[in-house]
């Protein structure tokens, strides 16, 4: 189970919050509301321990996106998962839910993405800035 006492980065998606620790590990809590738990519920709709999320072990931040997670990787690319619009950069595809983390394609040398309620906004290393989510 992830250790409390090495938490970097928290985001609270309002049903569920996410916590990136020391070593580069993602872990989430909560209600799996348009998939925030990324698959580590079993079904169950909610947990009440923190859970490792798959697939992540480089993350130094996570922000909250409506009902996405979105991880800044220690090499400036971006990932996600909850609501599929959010999660993919803007772009909805079959599913309106992405379950496991994913890669946000055309966004990278992110140093930090800002939490918000429908937008994200992510810092690139050059001082430039990219969004997508919506009215952007």
């Amino acid at each position: 189970m992830p250790r409390p006492d090495d938490v970097v980065s928290v985001a609270d998606a309002g049903t569920a919050l996410a916590a990136v620790h020391a070593g580069g590990t993602v872990s989430v809590v909560g209600v799996d509301h348009d998939g925030l738990l990324a698959g580590t519920a079993g079904g169950a709709g909610q947990t009440l321990l923190p859970r490792r999320v798959p697939g992540v072990s480089d993350a130094i931040s996570v922000a909250a996106v409506g009902s996405a997670f979105l991880v800044t990787h220690a090499d400036g690319t971006v990932s996600g998962w909850g609501d599929s619009f959010t999660a993919s950069g803007g772009f909805r595809g079959d599913s309106p839910v992405r379950t496991t983390p994913a890669a946000v394609q055309g966004v990278d040398e992110v140093v930090s993405v800002a939490d918000g309620s429908l937008s994200a906004l992510a810092l690139r290393s050059d001082g430039g800035v990219l969004g997508w989510g919506v009215n952007l």
